[in-house]
């Protein structure tokens, strides 16, 4: 009767201990993104200070905070085309507390052999807005329709002075207006798109590109033509201005900003932040101050946004197939 008893204590207790170790076997390890963030995130903008990268991070860091508890500090690292800081988040530990926040420079730096990595070194948290008002501009007292630029071209070989960053979409660019135009364009590196407004400003060169929230101050007083876009349509803000495939150059840029980790982060955190990106781009004040910088805003998920990524360097080997 006691061996029974003994017996039966026995079977109990394994039971017991069987059921709650079968437990803990289906919960599994804690959830890495439970209490994420737990510190402040770093971001690195891969340009300068006041870039568009740079503003869009600042914008859109103010309501993730709110969202994720929070703040996104910004750390702007410039250099070699966006590469140098697109490179830092590389080689940063995958911890959820290293960002980079560019744009498609990284995919154009892997293509034009500025570096030997593109957006798949990274693990995508996301798309968060485009660019579609990037336009090639000249002073107004030198050009005012970019077929008075063609002429010029076709009139004075390798005389039409265009400025921009080396490493970025402007070398391809100037390509394919030279293959579809049979010109002969001399390309300026003048840096990114602040610098380069000032090299047009300046008379240093005849015509360059940037976002045109860069230079409506210089638009409204009459200093600055926009020429073109480099959207697939006609803006609907601008309807005035023409693309430049309506042109006869068949170029279209696809300009966006997003969001990514170092490759190996736990999906779990990266699902968290997106799900945030993916609100705050709901939020219409948040809407409201990117659309006045002439930004619009839109949310594409890492997987979606990963398979565009490869979509838009097939597009830019097409490009940068004309410099050779």
């Amino acid at each position: 009767m006691a061996k029974r008893a003994i017996l039966g204590i026995s079977i109990f207790f394994w039971i017991i201990g069987a059921v709650s170790g079968a437990g803990k076997k289906e919960a599994g390890p804690a959830d890495p993104a439970a209490n994420y963030p737990m510190k402040p995130i770093q971001v690195v903008v891969s340009n300068a200070p006041g870039g568009g990268p740079d503003l869009c991070a600042r914008i859109l860091g103010k309501y993730l905070q709110t969202e994720l508890g929070q703040p996104l500090v910004v750390v702007n690292v410039k250099g070699a085309g966006g590469s140098i800081g697109t490179r830092q988040v590389v080689d940063s530990k995958p911890d959820g507390y290293t960002m980079n926040f560019y744009n498609e420079g990284t995919i154009f730096n892997k293509v034009s052999g500025v570096t030997d990595f593109g957006l798949e070194a990274l693990d995508s948290a996301g798309v968060a807005g485009f660019i579609d008002t990037i336009t090639i501009m000249s002073q107004t007292k030198k050009f005012k329709t970019i077929e008075e630029v063609i002429d010029f071209a076709v009139a004075n070989p390798g005389k039409l002075r265009f400025g921009g960053e080396m490493g970025s979409y402007i070398p391809s660019l100037v390509a394919t207006i030279q293959k579809f135009k049979n010109v002969s364009i001399q390309l300026v590196d003048t840096g990114g798109a602040g610098p380069s407004i000032s090299s047009l400003a300046g008379g240093h060169v005849d015509v360059t590109c940037a976002p045109i929230g860069n230079i409506m101050d210089y638009v409204k007083s009459g200093e600055f033509t926009p020429l073109v876009f480099l959207s697939a349509e006609r803006n609907k803000t601008f309807p005035e201005i023409p693309t430049l495939k309506s042109k006869g150059v068949d170029y279209v840029l696809p300009k966006f900003f997003y969001y990514a980790y170092p490759k190996g982060t736990p999906k779990p955190i990266i699902a968290k932040f997106s799900k945030a990106l993916e609100k705050v781009l709901q939020n219409p004040d948040c809407r409201a101050e990117m659309e006045r910088l002439y930004y619009t805003p839109f949310y594409m998920d890492p997987d979606t946004s990963t398979r565009y990524f490869k979509e838009s360097e097939e597009l830019f080997k097409t490009y940068n197939s004309y410099m050779k």
